[in-house]
């Protein structure tokens, strides 16, 4: 099952995360269980938030005693994991993909600018130009 994840920002994105979660764990654990199992993936999914392009952060060893002892008993907490992971990497495609589209448009800005700037020099030049040729004529015709 694919989970669509269509959100303008990260807090957007983390309440939406964060509400499936606890809905589907609660739905299927104990009380005590499903708190530590969401307080570990609330944990988890910020981290990742803070610093999507940091792979130690996106990544859970099983080896860890938190992930051992809230995740890995949880065959519903397995199957949360796999759609976090599905949104999350949607979450960072999009992310980058945002971030592509601000570069280019600053890039156009910035080429925009510098033609700008190129052409009001050529029309500064032009216009010192005449001054200049303004000057040099009046100063010869007041010496013949």
């Amino acid at each position: 099952m694919k989970l669509c994840v269509r959100m303008k920002t990260c807090e957007e994105f983390r309440k939406n995360l964060h509400d499936i979660i606890i809905k589907q764990i609660s739905r299927n654990n104990e009380p005590e269980e499903a708190y530590k199992c969401v307080n570990t993936l609330n944990k988890v999914v910020g981290n990742i938030i803070e610093s999507p392009y940091d792979e130690a952060k996106r990544q859970l060893k099983e080896n860890n005693k938190i992930v051992k002892s809230t995740i890995r008993e949880s065959s519903q907490m397995m199957k949360q994991l796999e759609k976090l992971e599905i949104a999350l990497e949607e979450f960072l495609r999009k992310f980058k993909e945002r971030a592509r589209m601000k570069e280019k448009i600053a890039e156009e800005s910035r080429k925009e600018i510098v033609n700008d700037f190129n052409n009001n020099i050529f029309i500064l030049n032009i216009e010192i130009s005449k001054q200049i040729f303004i000057i040099v004529n009046n100063s010869n015709s007041a010496t013949r």
